[in-house]
């Protein structure tokens, strides 16, 4: 017979169905040469990695257990095969590689395992599961291995007197097995021969002139290179169950004392069973009957009969017994974010059929999740604003600072002394507005690290605002008129003294800005508990796309008007400090009124 696996002719396709991905690397970790036939993970692929240094490519936590074995290969001719993970792009992947020595180089044959170890983590996170579930519940597990036909169970529970590991032929078992429950478990068994799996049995077995009643099961199932299979499962010693209504009352005492929500559900969506935490969390009294009490009454997923009759086929069709997360699951308890719900099939002897629902509390993983997005995007924000930040920064700073050097070198060379004088008069000006600049940098700085002292104390309002008038009177265009409206009773806020000065001086200087006619306006109110003080001029207004972000900063009413945009956010972070709010009022063309508040001595 012609030999199929050493004919020239198929070594392509078997080269293609077997070898996986192969990289062929220099000894710097360069990519010579890439095949890659049947690989679809999106960074193996030859047009990216051709000609580039894979090593460059890797996280630092992959390159740390790659390269020694990638090195070893390549000075002592070795062959190495290992597992490794590679986070990329926010995602795991887990991949096999095969390395051994080349001419010089390094040959490495790469397979994505990730789906499987994927499934891996999450069976060794249900595998802890159910061994929790055993201590409490005296269920043992099982693994079958159809080339030795030998059952391991671990812990029975009581059967066969025996807890710890025993090793059974599978022939040998099913002699215990009493000859009325032989047909159903032989059944049983070559479905899961078959890898059809999920299914539970109930049988009876004697040994020691005893019988136990067992409920078996098979969680998973893997096939064999030869044939062969091996499978997994439990066994649920349930005989106290069958033969005494005490063991069931006592069932229920630890069902009662279960961290979970458990209820249980006949098929019409009527009660029949709700644990101690379950009634608590829907304010059911511990004596009160719940058999007439409806299940879309108490849970928020389940708001409809109609809703109840797709989760009833969904879950006697197997689609729900893995688990599912349900959001804010309880109605009168908005603080329980999720649970991570089971379903479970139940008939009874009687043959009433019912769904057993087991929720976890899983609030604290939720809360962790949404904390953690918020981080990020907080960090993401932070970035943005000190991008933001360093542009205005360098655009603000450099203007007056151009100018002060500008005409500093020019002054010398002028003889005029009227041109002299304008000249110092620019560079004073703009003296003043880097240092004007850096205050409320400082300002701001100082504030954000909580590092600014307020020394709260009653302040009386009439005389704040008189110093206030004074130092701006002067300042005013002939045409504009400062008023100062304080005038009536003395009233007192419980705030800084030169942080409401300060608050105040910014809104009447940013009136000054944008009022070249007409009035403006400042004094207070009392309004409750609080003083409300406000500034009304008759300027130009704000254009109503700027109205919600005017206290952001940066942000200006008019960007050809002079300011660096910080003023403003710095009064709203200094009124916040003090226990006010400030806000904001503004129409294009009439003028605008900003209005802030402080507790009232």
């Amino acid at each position: 017979m012609e030999s199929i696996l050493n004919n020239p002719e198929n070594a392509q396709e078997l080269l293609d169905m077997t070898a996986g991905t192969l990289f062929l690397l220099d000894e710097k970790g360069v990519c010579i040469d890439i095949k890659s036939p049947t690989q679809n993970v999106w960074f193996l692929q030859a047009d990216i990695l051709k000609g580039k240094n894979l090593l460059m490519f890797m996280p630092p936590s992959t390159l740390r257990e790659f390269y020694p074995n990638f090195k070893k290969v390549l000075t002592e001719h070795t062959i190495s095969s290992q597992n490794y993970e590679m986070l990329l792009r926010g995602h795991t992947y887990y991949f096999t590689c095969t390395m051994q020595y080349y001419n010089g180089m390094v040959l490495c044959q790469c397979r994505d395992t990730t789906q499987k170890s994927l499934e891996q983590i999450e069976l060794i996170k249900r595998n802890k599961e159910m061994t929790e579930i055993q201590e409490i519940a005296m269920i043992g597990t099982w693994v079958y291995t159809s080339e030795i036909n030998t059952l391991r169970y671990t812990g029975h529970g009581g059967v066969m007197e025996h807890n710890g590991v025993i090793d059974l032929d599978l022939s040998t078992y099913r002699s215990y097995v009493l000859p009325d429950d032989l047909k159903n478990f032989d059944e049983w068994l070559i479905k899961n021969k078959n890898g059809e799996i999920g299914e539970t049995v109930n049988f009876r077995i004697r040994f020691d002139e005893k019988i136990f009643y067992m409920k078996a099961r098979t969680l998973s199932y893997e096939e064999l290179g030869n044939g062969g299979f091996v499978a997994e499962g439990y066994a649920h010693n349930i005989t106290d169950i069958q033969k005494s209504r005490n063991d069931v009352n006592m069932l229920t005492l630890a069902m009662d004392n279960a961290l979970e929500y458990i209820t249980a559900v006949n098929l019409n969506g009527n009660l029949i069973f709700a644990n101690k935490k379950f009634r608590k969390s829907t304010n059911i009294d511990m004596l009160e009957d719940v058999t007439q009490i409806k299940i879309w009454d108490l849970y928020s997923s389940v708001d409809s009969p109609e809703m109840w009759n797709r989760i009833v086929k969904n879950t006697q069709a197997g689609n729900l017994e893995k688990g599912w997360i349900i959001l804010n699951p309880l109605k009168l308890h908005p603080e329980v974010l999720a649970f991570d719900m089971n379903a479970l099939w139940v008939t009874d002897d009687n043959g009433n059929e019912s769904i057993w629902f087991f929720g976890r509390d899983v609030t604290d993983t939720v809360e962790a999740a949404r904390k953690l997005k918020q981080a990020k995007e907080n960090a993401e924000r932070s970035e943005k604003l000190k991008s933001a930040f360093l542009a205005n920064m360098s655009h603000e700073i450099r203007t007056p600072l151009n100018a002060i050097v500008g005409f500093s070198r020019i002054i010398s060379e002028v003889e005029d002394a009227e041109d002299k004088a304008e000249f110092c008069r620019i560079i004073e000006e703009n003296n003043d507005r880097l240092l004007h600049l850096i205050n409320e940098l400082l300002d701001i700085s100082k504030i954000e690290a909580d590092m600014v002292k307020f020394n709260i104390q009653p302040i009386g309002m009439n005389e704040l605002c008189e110093e206030v008038y004074h130092a701006f009177e002067l300042r005013c265009p002939p045409e504009v008129e400062l008023i100062n409206e304080a005038t009536g009773v003395e009233q007192f806020a419980m705030a800084d003294k030169n942080r409401t000065i300060q608050i105040i001086s910014n809104l009447i200087d940013n009136a000054l800005k944008f009022t070249k006619h007409g009035s403006i306006r400042f004094g207070y109110e009392v309004t409750g508990n609080y003083l409300e003080v406000y500034t009304i001029d008759t300027g130009i207004g704000i254009s109503p796309e700027k109205l919600d972000t005017i206290f952001n900063r940066f942000v200006k009413a008019n960007d050809n008007i002079q300011g660096t945009g910080l003023g403003l956010s710095i009064s709203k972070m200094l009124v916040e400090k003090m226990g006010g709010q400030i806000s904001v009022e503004s129409q294009l063309g009439k003028g605008t009124t900003f209005k802030f508040t402080l507790p009232l001595q």
